[in-house]
């Protein structure tokens, strides 16, 4: 995909319509914009004032000169980026240059997405004031702050459940913050078929904290396990939630909580960060090979983490057992080497590969052995 670098033509204002974007009709096109940077700076000097709770604004551009709006009715949507630097923070409030010149509602969604387009959705903002009929500062909010993750593509779009808005945008390229970004797109179709552009950015502003974010990753997973990474700055205790598939029979009964010792229980264990460590090794009987488990955080906001665990026997981790994962057991088995992968007998591994894992490695491949029937399951 080729993204656009020039809007189409503003009424009023010279310059060359794309043939590739959707029309946009701008249903203001006789208002002195001129007129309205003034206005606008009043209004941020008191927005400030409401936005010093917040530790900081990632984006901001709404006293930029006006050059033009973007008209946003169902079905149609307009989108803004930003682009997350290495912290990891909190999605406060999302406030928007905007108008509402026939009677509606609309909300604001947080999608994660590529360059080019929005892709998983993450949740939505509502308004928190009311909605004016002229272009004015209008301050969105979630139900609870929304996790922003470093080095991320975040999509903020206007949605309109019915009536007519319209999101003001400017040709002055320059901006405030640290997600700062040009990038922004609109859909004719509620959020497919999408029309990037990467100049002329939407007019908004984004504010954030950074206090008590933790960020998950995975860092190894094996059959019987799963490490996890722990990042983030805040000092607030935290509990690690972990559920089993809820798809799955031999795992749909897992919802219970990351022990100090890496165990899996029914008590929430609450810890710093510091106290967790880096890193978080968990196993136990919850976890079981070939299954998908999710782990979240309670007490402190963090982003979600899913994660499938590798085919008992799949030492190489490749997805399937076969001549190669046996021909690697025996290897292991020759050189005294342990592998936690190769350590499938007894159920919960011995901490050394010998002949009983050879026999039964040689058994998945050939469809004789599955951890069901020989180890049991949480749900069994």
């Amino acid at each position: 995909m080729t993204m656009n670098t020039q809007r189409p033509t503003v009424p009023g204002q010279s310059g060359p319509r794309l043939a590739s974007a959707p029309a946009c009709v701008l249903t203001q096109a006789a208002t002195p914009y001129s007129a309205f940077p003034f206005l606008v700076a009043v209004i941020v000097a008191a927005l400030v004032l409401c936005e010093t709770a917040y530790a900081e604004v990632i984006f901001d551009n709404v006293n930029n000169e006006i050059s033009g709006v973007e008209p946003v009715y169902p079905p149609r949507v307009a989108a803004q980026t930003i682009q997350t630097d290495s912290q990891s923070r909190l999605l406060e409030s999302v406030t928007l240059l905007m108008s509402n010149p026939v009677a509606g509602n609309a909300v604001v969604d947080i999608h994660e997405g590529s360059l080019w387009e929005p892709l998983v959705w993450l949740g939505e903002f509502s308004p928190i004031t009311a909605f004016p009929a002229d272009l004015s500062l209008v301050v969105f909010e979630g139900s609870t702050p929304l996790l922003l993750l470093p080095n991320s593509t975040y999509w903020i779009s206007l949605r309109a459940g019915s009536g007519d808005f319209n999101w003001a945008w400017t040709a002055d390229n320059s901006g405030m913050g640290p997600a700062f970004s040009l990038t922004h797109g609109t859909s004719d179709v509620g959020c497919d078929g999408w029309y990037p552009y990467n100049n002329y950015p939407m007019q908004m502003s984004v504010s954030t904290s950074e206090e008590d974010v933790v960020t998950m990753s995975v860092a190894q997973v094996a059959s019987l396990s799963v490490t996890l990474d722990l990042q983030g700055a805040g000092t607030d205790p935290f509990a690690i939630r972990i559920t089993g598939d809820n798809g799955s029979a031999d795992v749909a009964c897992v919802d219970a909580y990351v022990q100090p010792d890496g165990s899996v229980g029914q008590a929430a264990q609450f810890q710093t960060l510091a106290a967790w460590g880096a890193t978080v090794l968990i196993s136990d009987e919850e976890i079981i090979p070939g299954e998908s488990y999710t782990l979240a955080t309670e007490g402190v906001p963090s982003n979600p983490v899913t994660v499938e665990t590798s085919r008992w026997g799949d030492i190489n981790q490749n997805g399937f057992v076969n001549l190669e994962d046996a021909l690697l057991a025996v290897v292991l088995f020759q050189n005294g080497n342990s592998d936690a992968q190769a350590d499938v007998q007894p159920c919960g591994g011995n901490d050394e590969v010998n002949l009983a894992d050879l026999l039964i490695i040689v058994q998945i491949w050939q469809n004789t052995a599955n951890f069901p029937t020989l180890c049991g399951t949480p749900c069994g």
